[in-house]
């Protein structure tokens, strides 16, 4: 994207290893991110999309440095995450899970939830916690007063909104939303879409937001990035890549959004085979065996990275 890069992320790799068998004699391997590089600037919105098990959680998570990347690096205002984590990284930085209810504590009350990281970071005494609390919960437009009530009294919507007020308490100027709407119905989905994009205007925040709802990634992504397999296929400013998408799994990907016009229905793209394992990914491009499109050098090599045009980017033998 354009603009100095708020978060900056070089090639980044993750692998996991782990053990099968009656035994766990046998090791095995995923390679959950793979060579994996974006910026985002300051108050813009990247949207990252895919199917499940692409590897999208795995780089968000990469991103807030709740994983320390293989290979690679991850660089924010310029600075590298590792060894030593910027000091300022930690506040400015948030994370909003996908359940609204797993992410939230249990055993404590909603303003112990929104307060923990003031009280973390040592931020102003308890009568400016408390105002603080008050503040952020009517940002995201819930009365001070359910401060005092726990998570279980909440609907998914207001717990996300809880999710949401945690994250702005510290002021932050990125947000990593991973699946934020997915677990809830499609009219609040539409409410937190809604009110994510009013704090962005407020506050200036810049968003990694995460889905495999595209419909949603449209409505409130600048740009907007597709993953496969732990690998990066595609990127375009939002307007471009939905009117002329370039690589074959992004049309794909397209062709299976919902139209609400029954005279604009779009052709569905079918896919044969299942997605590969990746545990043994295939070789060359990993959507070639899937890909109605797959020529000669498929197979053999993974495609370059390349900017097909201006401010996008490919990586698809195609082009």
């Amino acid at each position: 994207m354009s603009g100095a890069s708020l978060l900056e992320l070089r090639e980044v790799s993750r692998r996991y290893v782990g053990r099968e068998g009656p035994l766990g004699l046998r090791r095995t391997a995923v390679q959950a991110v793979q060579g994996i590089s974006l910026g985002l600037g300051a108050g813009q919105t990247l949207g990252l999309v895919g199917e499940s098990g692409c590897g999208k959680s795995t780089l968000g998570r990469l991103a807030v440095a709740l994983e320390r990347p293989d290979g690679g690096e991850v660089r924010y205002r310029g600075a590298p995450l590792w060894p030593d984590l910027p000091s300022a990284f930690r506040r400015e930085v948030q994370m909003v899970f996908q359940d609204p209810y797993s992410s939230l504590n249990p055993r404590l009350s909603i303003g112990r939830i929104v307060r923990e990281g003031l009280d973390v970071h040592g931020i102003g005494d308890a009568a400016s916690r408390r105002e603080r609390v008050a503040e952020v919960l009517g940002l995201v437009g819930l009365p001070p007063g359910h401060a005092a009530r726990y998570p279980h009294e909440f609907s998914g919507g207001q717990r996300q909104r809880v999710a949401i007020a945690r994250c702005l308490a510290l002021e932050p100027k990125l947000i990593v939303c991973d699946e934020p709407v997915s677990a809830l119905d499609v009219s609040i989905q539409a409410q937190i879409v809604n009110l994510l994009r009013d704090l962005q205007e407020r506050m200036g925040l810049a968003y990694l937001f995460i889905s495999h709802d595209l419909s949603v990634v449209g409505a409130i992504c600048d740009a907007v990035a597709v993953m496969y397999l732990g690998r990066l296929m595609e990127l375009a400013p939002r307007g471009q890549l939905f009117k002329e998408p370039l690589h074959p799994y992004t049309q794909t990907l397209l062709s299976a959004v919902p139209v609400p016009d029954p005279a604009r229905a779009r052709q569905r793209i079918r896919l044969a085979g299942e997605p590969p394992s990746p545990y043994a990914p295939p070789a060359g491009c990993p959507f070639h065996p899937r890909c109605p499109r797959a020529f000669a050098p498929c197979p053999g090599e993974f495609p370059a990275w390349r900017e097909a045009a201006p401010g996008r980017f490919v990586s698809c033998h195609l082009y």
